[in-house]
């Protein structure tokens, strides 16, 4: 998929449940702590040397907040979730501020072409988390950046890393993509999950979930243009 500059945003409350990836250890930025936003479905155990917070967490991030995610998505619903790690203090919401070029950096994909380097930059970072009837996670992540290109340069690195997981502990397939939006499945440790990607000015959009692979392909489509504002 190629995402025009012109496109007008981003997995995610993310993976703050334990998911874990098989066979994968997250780039993580130098005497960082984790976020929770490891390749959207990992959460690696927390380095015992970072203090734990104490307060809060925001539930805004620059000129992010709820309402730079979707309420629902594939019949997932906002639902605040635990921090699997204490890695955060819940605020009451179903959002949280995380550090943003950290979690823009672990939530890339585990998969060949990630070098692990973070080439655009973003400025704030908001995670979000869902849940289904059944209590099936999913994960947001919506980062903002100084310009639509820039934005657009990082939707673009995220699905080649994803274009190249063919085999290993996680595969991948596309369902499709269009201006601004891509659809697709990945699976880990035998676990699908459907995701999606939208550009919205200088937002990335990036939500997924543990849907098992359920969504039809028109559905799926349809929920990752939406990101975009398609």
């Amino acid at each position: 998929m190629t995402m025009r500059r012109s496109l007008p945003t981003a997995a995610l409350g993310l993976a703050l449940s334990a998911l874990v990836t098989a066979g994968c250890t997250p780039a993580q930025p130098a005497g960082g702590t984790s976020t929770g936003a490891e390749g959207l479905v990992s959460v690696p155990a927390r380095p015992s040397a970072q203090p734990r917070p104490t307060t809060p967490a925001p539930s805004t991030a620059g000129d992010l907040s709820a309402a730079s995610l979707p309420a629902s998505y594939l019949g997932f619903s906002a639902k605040e979730r635990p921090p699997a790690e204490e890695e955060f203090v819940p605020n009451g919401t179903w959002v949280h501020e995380v550090a943003a070029q950290q979690a823009a950096v672990e939530a890339l994909p585990m998969c060949p072409a990630n070098s692990g380097a973070l080439t655009s930059r973003p400025d704030a970072a908001l995670m979000g988390s869902y849940l289904d009837g059944a209590g099936r996670p999913g994960n947001g992540l919506v980062l903002s950046f100084g310009s639509t290109a820039t934005a657009t340069d990082y939707a673009t690195g995220y699905q080649r890393i994803l274009a190249s997981c063919t085999g290993g502990a996680t595969t991948t397939k596309q369902l499709g993509s269009g201006d601004g939006w891509y659809a697709g499945r990945r699976t880990t440790q035998g676990t699908t999950w459907t995701e999606g990607i939208g550009v919205h000015a200088t937002h990335v959009v990036l939500v997924i979930v543990q849907d098992g692979g359920r969504a039809a392909v028109p559905e799926a489509t349809a929920a990752a243009r939406s990101l975009a504002g398609r």
